[in-house]
């Protein structure tokens, strides 16, 4: 089977029922981030860190940059399929220099910068629809409006 072949057999419909389901809904497809495979730098961040199971299991394809981008392309596939923006966050990653350590904390999980681009990215699809994400409105009560002696008060 193609890498990520699966994801546009299935996904498109799920983005169909979605936009069937909410009105006045935009969706926004994000790709997956990178993966650094590099065990040296995985292993380093996990002595730091203390992680107890550094490294990609053995055999596991799925587990590597190469995939990460493949199943991305589809994503974007997918994306374009169901007339739905999309963000290339594993392309936008690779544009930059070093982004093995500067957006990965442990070659999966991202640090404050990796964040840092994922929300750039969707503030950027945001302004494209003319959305701005101060008008929008909130399914939950903000922090500062939760009653630190009656929390559930608060979501009533």
């Amino acid at each position: 089977m193609q890498i990520g072949a699966r994801v546009l057999k299935t996904r498109p419909r799920k983005a169909d029922i979605a936009k069937e389901q909410t009105e006045d809904c935009d969706i926004i497809c994000m790709s997956s981030a990178n993966r650094c495979t590099d065990l040296q730098q995985i292993e380093k961040i996990a002595k730091v860190e203390r992680y107890p199971y550094p490294g990609n299991v053995p055999g596991i394809p799925e587990r590597t940059n190469e995939f990460a981008g493949a199943y991305a392309k589809q994503c974007l596939a997918v994306a374009a399929e169901c007339g739905v923006s999309s963000i290339d966050l594993w392309g936008k990653m690779q544009e930059f220099p070093g982004w093995q350590t500067a957006y990965l904390r442990d070659g999966l999980h991202l640090t404050r910068d990796g964040n840092k681009v994922v929300f750039e990215e969707v503030i950027a699809r945001l302004r494209e629809k003319q959305i701005r994400p101060d008008t929008l409105p909130s399914d939950l009560p903000l922090l500062d409006d939760i009653d630190p002696n009656d929390p559930l008060k608060s979501f009533e």
